[in-house]
């Protein structure tokens, strides 16, 4: 594939969220130009001078350096080399420079209109043509820095990539597909609005490398088409806001979130990229291309847990079921007339394919704690930048295997008590009757709960279900609510009994510290009758909210020797649920 740059950019810039003028502002140069760049402590080993295009030493240069991050298939034309059956870029000068018009003075006096240009060139013209409008004078670009046919030299590199990149300035990262998009236009006033989706489901966003260029990096860059923005205002974008904020420690949870979306053409590349994360865990890494792959993800998967059990926190395919489709269904996903069009109709057009977690070709391989059959949790809001850390630490890791200690709620060993069916709508008892607002004109709302007695509490607790009403629905159609409500109180009768004459309404007003939240069961896999199913208590992630805890699910079928993670259960004030009850720690081998 082919990139196209137009030198005159739009941008937006810190107001554009506050100011009710909405939209881009146009400039006929990049805003932002950077001026001479302050040297770090860290140098690579070669940079390349945009003036002449040439490779000089990096100790031999007294500034700073930008990085370069982009997709390899934005290079040229990639092709497979049938002899050795590697893929090798063939780039045949197609990419695209559009020079604007623009006015130039004219002597003696008076202006002339210099014409709209366009200029094909390689992909390196591409690249200086960025650095001259940002005013980059120095670029670490690993295809010119990096000898590709010196075996010693390339691994040796990979080994210190996370230091070019967290010593980099910033890092300009080439998206081509981000490009603006007209949504106003009239004869006194033309905006542009930032086609963010567009880097969501970019090459970029797709690819291994990419992803630890993003996180070490200081300041991301993001030029496109037509259009730059800064990392600082993408992240506000959701799901990208972790990934360009700037962590001071990252967690296995976070990047796995990130990681199993995307693609490598060697998978050995998908563990030197992400050990440079982690550089304790480089240390132990051979950077080796000869080494078995299966061998060299087990390790690293293994140094993983061990460094951070935070890789127990995934859940079912979420984002992923967006993410993982064809590029073509993705484009059609955020196409307005599309979504409009499904609207009038009822008929969901989109979505015609199947999708696809590229990380799933080692499910045989990798153990269900690795979290390969499903999605990692990524926190919610900026200001849960530790989740979801936990201080647990009562656990090992050998080989496959993990060896976890920790008090549990375990299924109910008398089967009679998960002998549960789905409940009728005469079941459920009708709703308080009452005004239909307070004093204050708030609406009164109910919320339907459930009152259980764990084994060994003196009184039983109440836990609340994902159903609330207002008042005045005295009547409600249960079919609306049944299968999320069936799917929570299916679970919950794996604990303990549930029973129709437990069921009651609870005001919404009243405290809620004397209110449990056993509910969003994330799992990766149904749940049978006869397997022993376990909710993980004693090991807590923290969650996007405060008063709420992750906890890890795993099962063990009948006859097995070991059990499976497969995913999480939200639990909210945990502390009042298990308060008076005295769960024994039990250790439970996972693979």
């Amino acid at each position: 594939m082919y990139v196209t740059y137009s030198t005159r950019q739009y941008s937006d810039h810190d107001q554009w969220y506050s100011e009710t003028q909405y939209g881009l502002f146009r400039f006929a140069r990049p805003p932002q130009r950077f001026s001479t760049l302050p040297k770090p402590q860290f140098m690579p080993s070669k940079l390349l001078r945009v003036t002449d295009m040439r490779i000089v030493q990096g100790s031999t240069v007294n500034e700073g350096y930008c990085a370069l991050s982009y997709s390899w298939n934005w290079s040229g034309d990639i092709i497979m080399d049938e002899a050795n059956g590697k893929t090798k870029r063939v780039d045949h000068k197609k990419h695209k420079i559009i020079f604007s018009a623009k006015r130039v003075p004219r002597k003696p006096r008076g202006r002339k209109r210099s014409p709209r240009r366009v200029k094909f060139v390689e992909f390196e013209g591409i690249i200086q043509q960025i650095c001259k409008d940002f005013d980059v004078k120095y670029i670490w670009y690993d295809q010119w820095c990096i000898n590709q046919k010196e075996k010693e030299e390339k691994l040796r590199e990979i080994r210190q990539m996370h230091k070019i990149y967290r010593n980099a300035y910033c890092t300009v990262a080439l998206v081509p597909e981000f490009c603006s998009r007209r949504y106003l236009q009239t004869r006194a006033l033309s905006h542009q609005q930032p086609n963010y989706p567009k880097i969501y489901t970019s090459q970029w966003m797709r690819r291994v490398w990419t992803l630890e260029e993003a996180l070490l990096s200081p300041k991301i860059l993001f030029v496109g088409r037509d259009i730059h923005s800064w990392g600082h205002l993408v992240k506000r974008v959701a799901n990208l806001h972790t990934l360009c904020q700037k962590l001071p420690n990252l967690d296995v949870s976070t990047v796995l979130y990130y990681a199993h979306i995307r693609t490598t053409t060697k998978e050995h590349d998908r563990v030197f990229a992400l050990a440079n994360l982690f550089p304790d865990l480089m240390k132990s890494i051979s950077i080796s291309y000869d080494e078995p792959v299966n061998d060299l993800l087990l390790q690293f998967y293994r140094l993983l847990a061990q460094k951070d059990i935070s890789i127990l926190c995934f859940g079912r395919h979420k984002d992923y079921r967006r993410i993982g489709r064809p590029k073509e269904e993705l484009a059609q996903a955020s196409d307005v007339s599309l979504i409009l069009k499904e609207y009038l109709s009822g008929y969901k057009h989109r979505y015609r394919y199947p999708y696809s977690v590229p990380i799933q070709v080692h499910d045989k391989i990798l153990p269900s704690w690795t979290g390969v059959q499903g999605e990692h949790i990524l926190p919610l809001r900026l200001e849960y930048s530790d989740y979801p850390k936990t201080t647990f630490k009562n656990y090992i890791v050998t080989e496959k295997l993990m060896q976890v200690t920790c008090a549990s709620i375990s299924v109910n060993e008398d089967i009679r008590s998960r002998m549960f069916f789905p409940l009728k709508q005469e079941d459920f008892p009708p709703v308080p009757q009452g005004p239909s607002a307070d004093v204050n004109g708030v609406l009164v709302r109910w919320i339907l709960c459930l009152s259980v007695h764990l084994p060994g509490q003196e009184s039983s607790k109440v836990l609340s279900l994902p159903l609330s009403l207002n008042s005045q629905d005295s009547t409600y159609d249960l079919s609306k609510f049944n299968q999320k409500l069936h799917e929570t109180l299916w679970l919950m009768a794996q604990f303990f009994p549930v029973k129709k004459e437990n069921l009651f309404w609870w005001d919404a007003a009243w405290p809620q510290d004397s209110v449990a939240r056993f509910e969003h069961f994330s799992l990766t896999e149904g749940v049978i009758i006869g397997c022993n199913l376990v909710i993980l208590t004693g090991v807590r992630f923290k969650d996007n909210w405060p008063d709420w805890k992750r906890c890890p699910v795993i099962i063990k079928d009948q006859g097995a020797k070991h059990y499976r993670a497969i995913g999480t259960c939200r639990i909210g004030n945990i502390e009042y649920f298990l308060s008076g009850v005295n769960l024994p720690e039990k250790t439970f081998i996972i693979k």
